[in-house]
């Protein structure tokens, strides 16, 4: 997914993920750690 961002990202190509993660703070460290570029929406609070 990540080459694919990059490589159509500048032709109006996005991605949405939503996680799943009970854990709001998992979900973050991880999207940080993973250095995710798009647009990550959190699941359940």
């Amino acid at each position: 997914m990540k080459r694919a961002y990059a490589e159509f990202s500048d032709e109006g190509f996005e991605i949405i993920s939503v996680t799943l993660d009970e854990n709001r703070e998992d979900w973050e460290i991880l999207s940080i750690e993973e250095d995710i570029p798009w647009y990550n929406a959190g699941g359940p609070r």
